[in-house]
């Protein structure tokens, strides 16, 4: 029996003033106040699996008491009761024919108690067999109405259940240096983009060759949480929230009570010529 520790935290602390924005005017400002939370430790009952935990869970997701983990080695789905503390099952997946998840697979997002949503090579919604029950194809769109580029990336990519034919994605362009916030209709066989990084920050807490692909580029983050997608970062104290019912895009910017606003990068050392330098640089990136 292989027993392994899961860490659970409920809700992120912080105490912030917030400044709401939608379209470039103010529209609220709130005072700030404590969100309290919750962190557990569970003893999981593996029941001789070997669970995948190399990414700290990165590749998971939590619904309902369950946690899907996706094992990159095995290529399959973890399924961890977490109210019983054991796994369940693993869910098998196909890298090829009708059911394939591609080569690879970046991101997992769990959607009930029925499915899940995969991104990777591919992305799709599949059941609790294993089995595609719906493919995205973001590349069924033609140019008039927004296709993606060849100079774009997938960054990563999230659907919500209230919008069944919308798909939400971080799109790079590492020849601009920019990242944006693209929206598929899926039913309209269109594509938009709303702008999520205004200030350029986004090229700014680049570190390395601007010019080409010798670079680590800032980490940008997509949720999907009830009714609404939310886009967050790691260089500003902001985020955007993504209202579908009303095609709004929401800023909102915060003052951190016991951490710097905004991150301060070094200026010493060349982060183009030199690794070390850059390591350095990320070190004050990351304070």
């Amino acid at each position: 029996m292989i027993k392994c520790k899961v860490f659970l935290v409920s809700v992120l602390l912080f105490s912030t003033t917030a400044l709401i924005s939608s379209c470039g005017r103010v529209e609220m400002e709130e005072d700030g106040f404590p969100i309290k939370y919750r962190t557990d430790t569970v003893l999981i009952d593996g029941k001789d699996e070997i669970l995948f935990l190399e990414y700290d869970l990165h590749f998971s997701d939590y619904n309902g008491g369950v946690l899907l983990n996706y094992n990159r080695n095995a290529h399959s789905i973890e399924y961890i009761d977490l109210n019983k503390q054991e796994w369940i099952k693993s869910i098998g997946l196909e890298k090829e024919g009708p059911d394939g998840t591609g080569s690879y697979v970046s991101k997992l997002q769990a959607l009930g108690e029925n499915e899940f949503f995969l991104t990777g090579e591919k992305a799709g919604i599949y059941n609790m067999n294993g089995q595609l029950t719906r493919q995205v194809d973001w590349f069924d769109v033609t140019i008039e109405n927004g296709r993606i580029g060849d100079e774009e990336t997938f960054y990563q990519q999230v659907t919500n259940r209230n919008f069944n034919d919308l798909f939400f994605s971080l799109i790079a362009n590492y020849h601009e240096n920019s990242v944006a916030l693209k929206i598929l209709d899926a039913g309209e066989k269109s594509i938009s983009t709303f702008n999520i990084d205004p200030k350029g920050f986004y090229k700014g807490y680049t570190l390395g060759d601007l010019t080409n692909y010798n670079k680590w580029d800032p980490r940008v983050f997509i949720k999907s949480e009830d009714d609404k997608v939310i886009v967050s970062h790691e260089y500003v104290n902001e985020f955007y929230v993504y209202n579908p019912a009303g095609n709004e895009l929401i800023t909102v910017t915060y003052e951190s009570a016991y951490t710097p606003n905004e991150v301060v990068i070094s200026n010493e050392g060349d982060p183009i010529n030199s690794f070390e330098d850059r390591i350095e640089i990320l070190k004050s990136y990351l304070g």
